[in-house]
């Protein structure tokens, strides 16, 4: 060890620190800008209407930019769970008739698709604005 250290180890020890001690305060701090900047960052997604991080809601894909952008096939899916669930099947038909068509999704999933969710605002590839489904964390 340098003396440098030797000096800073011997002075903790003189006022009855442990290094186990030191290590947690050194530990600490360490969480503590994490935090600060993992909050910063997720500000800054905020201002430019990015996506923030989560499970990307089915129907979008995050494109280049960070934005949320729509995955055309999966539209169509939604669209499909849509007309089936207005034909009155139920929530697990719904999911059997789209696993026949090789897409594989839970009922909780076609639930939170076709019902009457909260929407939040979402900034599409081109700019415009739309509301997307998505369950509120």
């Amino acid at each position: 060890m340098t003396t440098l250290r030797q000096d800073v180890l011997a002075k903790l020890k003189d006022r009855g620190v442990g290094i186990s001690k030191v290590v947690t305060i050194v530990l600490s701090a360490v969480v503590e800008v994490e935090r600060e900047r993992a909050a910063a960052v997720k500000a800054d997604r905020k201002a430019r209407d990015r996506f923030r991080g989560g499970t990307v809601p089915f129907g979008w894909r995050v494109g280049d930019g960070g934005e949320l952008v729509e995955d055309a096939a999966e539209q169509a899916v939604i669209g499909r769970m849509q007309t089936l669930r207005a034909e009155g099947m139920s929530l697990r038909t719904i999911c059997r008739e789209l696993a026949e068509s090789g897409v594989t999704v839970s009922h909780v999933t076609v639930q939170r698709i076709v019902a009457d969710v909260p929407a939040r605002t979402v900034l599409r590839g081109d700019g415009r604005r739309v509301q997307v489904s998505i369950p509120v964390d």
